[in-house]
């Protein structure tokens, strides 16, 4: 289940064409590409490698006009099945 900040409203979580694990910082990151063609990066990833919070993050990130065009939610596979997760357009 995607981290929301309340009063939010989530879409819904769309099946990414490909899904592969990368190395950024010398740490894993789930990176996707989406029907379009784009490539995105798990937001949660991203903030385990730079060593910020996680929910901090997403709360900036929808508060402002330009990266919440490049957040989105994709259905991926994990160790524990399918789960939503954010994703920052790359």
């Amino acid at each position: 289940m995607p981290d929301l900040v309340p009063g939010e409203a989530s879409t819904p979580a769309e099946r990414p064409v490909e899904q592969i694990v990368i190395t950024f910082f010398d740490l894993p990151c789930l990176a996707v590409r989406a029907t379009n063609g784009s490539i995105y990066l798990a937001l949660r990833d991203l903030s385990d490698a730079v060593g910020v919070q996680l929910s901090a993050q997403l709360r900036r990130i929808r508060a402002h006009t330009q990266l919440q065009k490049g957040l989105r939610s994709f259905r991926v596979m994990t160790g524990g099945g399918f789960q939503d997760q954010e994703f920052l357009h790359l």
